[in-house]
């Protein structure tokens, strides 16, 4: 009797197997027919502003963002910050894509007085002005670095304001002086 128990119970496991490596067949043979299209999803990438000292790890680019979505998260981050955009010409703020692989090359780059001509050497870095419509996810395959260079100006970058632009007449005060204008009172 422990005979036939044995034997069935070694063919019971024998039927599991066969069934658990049909399963994984299948499962591959579907897996293999499903193309999957990377450009429906969404990218993680590091943004940085090298002049405000601005570095944001994972930031997701999903496939219908474009310049104008990122330059709205600009706006945005450095409104968190109270630190908002005060001066922004897309035309000579630059958005530089570069491959995660020169992420060590990139103080080099930004060593040189003129980046452009540096980067130039590089066949996989592009940049593109601001003014530029198009959808990010169409340049960017993998994990890159978005660099944004050019001369935009935030509030800090500013030089303060001279009290006695805003300066409300019914108030007293003992005294004022502003180097930058002079006035004293």
């Amino acid at each position: 009797m422990r005979k036939v128990l044995k034997r069935e119970n070694e063919l019971f496991e024998e039927k599991i197997k066969q069934i658990q490596k049909q399963y994984c067949q299948n499962v591959e043979l579907k897996l293999k027919s499903y193309q999957f299209n990377e450009d429906l999803v969404d990218i993680s990438v590091i943004i940085q502003v090298p002049r405000k000292k601005v570095h944001i790890e994972n930031f997701l680019i999903n496939p219908t963002m474009n310049m104008l979505d990122l330059m709205d998260f600009l706006i945005s981050y450095f409104n968190k910050l109270n630190d908002p955009i005060q001066e922004f010409n897309p035309s000579t703020n630059y958005l530089i894509i570069i491959p995660w692989n020169l992420e060590k090359e990139i103080p080099l780059i930004f060593s040189k007085n003129d980046i452009f001509k540096e980067i130039s050497q590089y066949q996989n870095i592009v940049y593109h002005n601001f003014d530029e419509d198009f959808m990010l996810r169409s340049l960017i395959k993998s994990k890159v670095i978005l660099m944004v260079v050019g001369d935009f100006k935030i509030k800090s970058d500013m030089p303060p304001e001279c009290v006695s632009y805003n300066f409300p007449g019914k108030v007293q005060i003992d005294y004022f002086s502003c180097a930058e204008c002079g006035i004293k009172c």
